[in-house]
């Protein structure tokens, strides 16, 4: 039975987003069965628009400069 590794991240900036899926592919390699799960943006907008690395699309979804998500 193979081991089972739940990865829960929040990255506002994409940093922990791009460890999270490093893990996520080291875990996966070994065999692993991996779930990569992302905590929901919480800070409230005047703080996302304070932060040049943060961003918020017109849908009210958080992006993470330099990465996919």
């Amino acid at each position: 039975m193979p081991v089972k590794v739940a990865i829960i991240y929040y990255s506002p900036t994409g940093t922990t987003y791009h460890l999270a899926r490093a893990v996520e592919q080291g875990a996966s390699e070994t065999g692993a069965e991996v779930r990569l799960r992302k905590v929901h943006e919480l800070a409230p907008d005047e703080a996302i628009a304070a932060n040049q690395g943060m961003g918020r699309t017109s849908t009210g979804v958080t992006t993470c400069e330099g990465s996919d998500q």
